[in-house]
């Protein structure tokens, strides 16, 4: 049975650098959502503008159609995207066999720390919208994500085991 444990929240909460991390220590196929973005919606966000649902919902069903080609497959996956809405976990999850949502759960201001001291395309002033605009739902599974690096991976690590029953 396929898996897909998505690590989600706003720029800068250590989506990708987690998922890279646990998808070396659980052997897991990792995807990128930021890698599904389209030119233009890349070079929006690099002007510092928001991006609209329908600038997302290619994107977000360009992710699950990839995703579905794995649903036949006894693999397990972890995609770093930031999910925002409800309504987008929804799309992300369609057709699925057993989806996870990992909320990183983080304040603004480490959000702010972290944005400044990365080297990523998106800039600070979209990572307080993300904030302000992520919706909290019950589909989330909450991981405090204002520890290190190396916590919150174990804190994951170990939801992971207990889903997929790893020893």
């Amino acid at each position: 049975m396929a898996y897909y444990f998505f690590l989600v929240g706003p720029a800068g909460c250590g989506k990708s650098t987690i998922a890279k991390k646990i998808k070396k220590k659980l052997n897991l196929n990792f995807f990128e959502g930021d890698n599904f973005h389209s030119i233009k919606n890349i070079n929006k966000m690099k002007k510092g503008i928001k991006l609209t649902f329908n600038d997302r919902l290619p994107w977000l069903k360009k992710i699950n159609k990839k995703l579905k080609q794995y649903n036949h497959l006894d693999k397990k996956h972890i995609i770093a995207c930031s999910a925002l809405k409800k309504k987008y976990r929804n799309i992300l999850k369609k057709d699925l066999n057993c989806v996870f949502f990992l909320y990183l759960k983080c304040g603004k201001k480490e959000l702010l720390k972290r944005n400044f001291s990365r080297n990523h395309f998106f800039p600070s002033s979209l990572a307080v919208n993300q904030f302000i605009i992520f919706e909290n739902s019950k589909d989330l599974i909450q991981i405090n994500a204002k520890k290190s690096i190396h916590n919150v991976s174990k804190v994951i690590e170990k939801k992971i085991k207990n889903i997929i029953k790893i020893k």
